[in-house]
């Protein structure tokens, strides 16, 4: 098997149940929001929140979203990321380990 492409995480995303893929597109929502909130890619004088404690409130939101995101979509899709402590079957073939057949 080859590395998926973005065509096969794709195919992976749209076999979700809408209201799982739901719930990830919220997560990353919020992941943009508490970024730009956080305002990391704007000029301090452009920042919405001039409060520095209100902005590090945001980017801590940003980093547990972040971690959230990443545990939620390695979970809802072990065909590309593997099982719980294992490496997914492509990964397994890629690296030339013989199939079972």
């Amino acid at each position: 098997m080859m590395v998926p492409t973005l065509d096969d995480v794709r195919a992976a995303w749209m076999r979700l149940p809408a209201s799982q893929r739901d719930e990830i597109g919220l997560l990353a929502v919020d992941l943009a929001f508490q970024g730009y909130l956080y305002g990391d890619l704007v000029p301090e004088k452009d920042q919405v929140l001039p409060d520095q404690d209100a902005r590090d409130a945001a980017g801590d939101r940003e980093n547990d979203r972040l971690n959230e995101i990443h545990r939620t979509v390695t979970a809802a899709l072990p065909d590309l990321f593997g099982p719980d402590g294992d490496h997914p079957l492509w990964a397994t073939y890629s690296q030339g380990a013989p199939s079972n057949g």
